[in-house]
Formats: structure tokens, C-alpha cells, sequence
């Protein structure tokens, strides 16, 4: 077998493969219009990217130890150098992509990420200022090279991210304020823990390059979640769709807990959309359904927006007392909302009509929906 041979078989053979699975998963969701209006398609392309270049870098490390082709102390240093700037932007990417997922720039979030790149660059001077020391690369009595004491520090800068959003996901997946999103941070964890778990094992089997096939899964399970959130979630507002709500209607139709579904539209859109414009139209949209989203944290509810500006709640009876729950809701919207209009100065006030129609086991998806479509308009044309 000729060099290059043995180099593909020993060394290529499941990189090449997971890449090309990461770059034809990356054009796909190039092909689902670019820059999402959700804002997940984007930094779900930069993941991939990042995670493509790892796989490069990865490779190249591999190969390069393994044909001694690192020149010297420097060229170890320089290469393992390359090999953990791409896993730490890999790291970053994932983290960015997180707060696109539940469209969040929180100050804690951007002081931590701001924490880890001082931490990172901190490192990274030790490791340049120790070059030959022995405290971040070590030489074996038979000449390989071999990782120091300080190499822990890379490990700190480059899973403290990753453990910070495992952390966080797990807290949110089981606390009922952060229901709604309990799905996104389901994805989040299979991939740090899949990830995470390949990487541990890929330390004990390195011919096995176990972190390649980790990685390439936690990939894939990103690329599905986001074609998912591409499917079912509205591209303007990144509430969930006509489709997510007719499905999740029959699923509760099938069980015998006790739900209701509110409807909701918008007051004088029309003379919003006429009077300021369509992108007015749009930002009004963006607002109230934020309004709505913000209301249904803490509670077993989830806000869709069917089409144009008419919304929707679906809402699980978590007490015996329906009527109070939903009165609270209501209310809750409605502070939201007064609170909205005083705070932003848009030129208009958001306000809405509201329509209730109880789920029954009896009835369809869309005589439901017609019911609560018929309190609406009935308490709209009370109110004029």
C-alpha cells in the first residue's frame, strides 16, 4: 500500500465522510433561503463551518504527530496551538447559536462568553510564554511528545461554555417557567452530551477517532432541529405556525387533560399597516407576539401565530380552577402590553381582542378554532 494510502485508510477514511455529511447538511439549510428570519439558519451554518474546520485541524494534528512531520518543538506548539483555536471557535459558534435558538442577548450570557475569551487568551500567552518548558508539552524518554500538567487549562477555557449551557439546559428542560422551549433545549443537550461524551472516549481510543463520529451526530441533531424550527415555527416572529398548531391541537384532543385555545387579533392593524407602513406592520407583529411568548413562560402553554395578525394560545389547566388561570393569562397579556405601549414609543397602541373556546374530545381542530374565532368577534364588536 502506498503512503498515501495508508494515510487515507488509517487517517482520512472517516474524516472525509464526516465532512462531506456536515458540508451537504450545510448547503441544505443554505438552501432554505440564507439568513432566516427566525435566526437560527445562520448561526446553525456557522456551527457547521466551525465544526468543519475542526475536522481539518483534527486530521491535520493527527497526521502530523504520526509521521513526525511537526519540525521541532515549534511545530508541535504552532499545530496543537491551530487544532485548540478551532475547537474553542467551534465551542463559540455553539454558544452563539444557542442564543439565536431562544432569541436571547442577555448581559449574564455576554459577560460569561466575554469571561471565556479572557480565559482563553490568557491561556493562550501561558502556553507561548511555557514554549519548551514542559508545563503545557512534555518530551517522553522515547522522544514523543506528551501533554503537561497546564494542558488542563485548555480543557478549562474550552468546556467551561459548554458546561454553562448543560447546566442551563437542564435546569430549563425541568422547570416549568421555560416549558415553551423545552424541545430546543433538548437538542442543546444531546449535542453537548453526545459531543462531550465522544470526546472523553476519543482519549482512550484515539485510532477510533470517536470525537469525529460524536461530533458529526451532535451536528446532524442540530441540522434537524433547525429544519425543524424552519417547518414548524413562524419565520417573522419565531412563535410556532398554522401546522405546530393543528398538530399540537389534535394531541390534545387525544388526552383527557383539560385545555383551552385563545385567540387573539390585533386591533386597527390594518390602519397600523396603511397609516405606518409594512415594515410598521411587521415590527407590531414581532412585539405583541414577543408579549405573548414572555406570557406563557411559567405556565403549560405555547403561542402560535396562524397567519397575518391572528394568533393563538394553547393552554393546559394545571389547577382546578380554569377560569382564574385564564384570567391571569389575560390579565398578565394585557400588563405586558400597557407596559409595551408606555416603554416604546412606535406612534400606535397594541391592543387585541380575545376569544376562548374550551378544548372537548368531541369536537374537531376546526370547530375549536371556529369557536374561539366566534368569541372574538363577539367580544370585538361588544368593545366598539
Amino acid at each position: 500500500m502506498s503512503l498515501f494510502g495508508e494515510i487515507f485508510a488509517r487517517h482520512l477514511e472517516l474524516p472525509v465522510l464526516s465532512l462531506t455529511v456536515i458540508v451537504l447538511a450545510m448547503i441544505n439549510l443554505s438552501m432554505h433561503g440564507g439568513e432566516h428570519q427566525n435566526g437560527q439558519i445562520k448561526p446553525a451554518e456557522r456551527l457547521m463551518l466551525s465544526s468543519a474546520v475542526f475536522i481539518v485541524f483534527y486530521v491535520l494534528w493527527d497526521i502530523f504527530y504520526e509521521y513526525d512531520l511537526l519540525k521541532g518543538v515549534r511545530g508541535f506548539y504552532t499545530v496543537n496551538y491551530l487544532y485548540n483555536c478551532a475547537a474553542y471557535s467551534m465551542v463559540w459558534t455553539f454558544f452563539s447559536f444557542c442564543f439565536a435558538t431562544f432569541r436571547t442577548k442577555g448581559v449574564i450570557a455576554k459577560r460569561f462568553m466575554l469571561a471565556c475569551h479572557i480565559l482563553f487568551t490568557a491561556v493562550s500567552v501561558l502556553y507561548w510564554a511555557f514554549m519548551g518548558t514542559g508545563r503545557f508539552v512534555t518530551i517522553t524518554p522515547e522522544g514523543l511528545y506528551a501533554m503537561g500538567p497546564l494542558d488542563l487549562l485548555w480543557y478549562a477555557a474550552e468546556y467551561l461554555p459548554m458546561l454553562m449551557l448543560a447546566v442551563h439546559s437542564l435546569y430549563a428542560f425541568a422547570d416549568k417557567y421555560h416549558y415553551t422551549d423545552r424541545e430546543e433545549h433538548a437538542g442543546i443537550l444531546v449535542f453537548i452530551i453526545v459531543v462531550n461524551g465522544a470526546a472523553f472516549f476519543d482519549q482512550m481510543f484515539l485510532s477510533a477517532h470517536l470525537l469525529l463520529i460524536g461530533l458529526t451526530v451532535g451536528v446532524m441533531v442540530i441540522y434537524f432541529q433547525t429544519v425543524g424550527s424552519f417547518i414548524q415555527k413562524d419565520s417573522l416572529t419565531g412563535l410556532y405556525n398554522r401546522r405546530r398548531l393543528n398538530k399540537d391541537m389534535e394531541k390534545r384532543l387525544s388526552e383527557k387533560k383539560k385545555w383551552v385555545l385563545i385567540a387573539f387579533d390585533l386591533d386597527g392593524f390594518k390602519k397600523i399597516n396603511d397609516t405606518f407602513g409594512h415594515d410598521a406592520g411587521d415590527s407590531a407583529l414581532i412585539r405583541f407576539a414577543r408579549v405573548l411568548r414572555d406570557s406563557c413562560k411559567g405556565r403549560d402553554a405555547k403561542a402560535y401565530r396562524e397567519g397575518g395578525d391572528e394568533f393563538f394560545i394553547i393552554m393546559g389547566c394545571r389547577t382546578v380552577d380554569m377560569k382564574k388561570e385564564l384570567d391571569d393569562i389575560k390579565n398578565d397579556i394585557a400588563r405586558r402590553l400597557q407596559l409595551l405601549n408606555k416603554k416604546e414609543n412606535i406612534g400606535y397602541s397594541l391592543t387585541a381582542a380575545v376569544g376562548l373556546a374550551p378544548g372537548s374530545r368531541k369536537a374537531s381542530v376546526k370547530d375549536i378554532k371556529k369557536a374561539a374565532d366566534s368569541d372574538l368577534y363577539r367580544n370585538k364588536a361588544a368593545r366598539q
